[in-house]
């Protein structure tokens, strides 16, 4: 059998300056697509990034890391072999959802959706506080960088 070669990681996007710092990267994530939207009373974000980790990887870390800021997340209805959560905090300031599903041109990487709707006069939560304001005993943070693996801080 042949084998084809290995899908080759564009080089990776930067984050947009407004983006969220309550919200993290997942580790390792090669960004390879980002948009922006803003209208009165509403930012949005899109951000799409591959990971060499499973999409399963991928939405227990943001479902953690959600529901550590005490954030409500809900699995939500997936289409083929996607899974999905939707997230929102409690005054529905920031909300968004993950969608994570193997890559097509290959699926050894995962492909990841992340977008996330704010409120402009919100005030965000530092990355590495808990929302109120301790920061993370058992080292999980969802500020991690992009070069942090999951759950460890920058």
């Amino acid at each position: 059998l042949d084998q084809q070669p290995r899908y080759v990681l564009p080089q990776s996007r930067a984050l947009p300056a407004a983006f969220p710092p309550d919200v993290s990267m997942f580790a390792g994530a090669t960004i390879t697509d980002t948009a922006f939207f803003r209208e009165p009373g509403l930012e949005s974000f899109l951000m799409i990034y591959l990971v060499d980790d499973s999409d399963e990887d991928v939405l227990t870390y943001y479902r953690q890391a959600f529901q550590d800021r005490g954030w409500l997340v809900q699995d939500t209805a997936a289409f083929g072999v996607e899974g999905r959560i939707d997230f929102r905090d409690d005054l529905a300031d920031i909300q968004g959802d993950v969608v994570a599903e193997p890559l097509a041109a290959d699926p050894s990487y995962t492909r990841v959706q992340l977008q996330v709707q704010i409120n402009p006069a919100r005030q965000p939560v530092d990355a590495g506080e808990s929302p109120s304001g301790q920061t993370p005993s058992d080292g999980a943070s969802p500020g991690a960088s992009p070069g942090a693996s999951p759950g460890e801080t920058p």
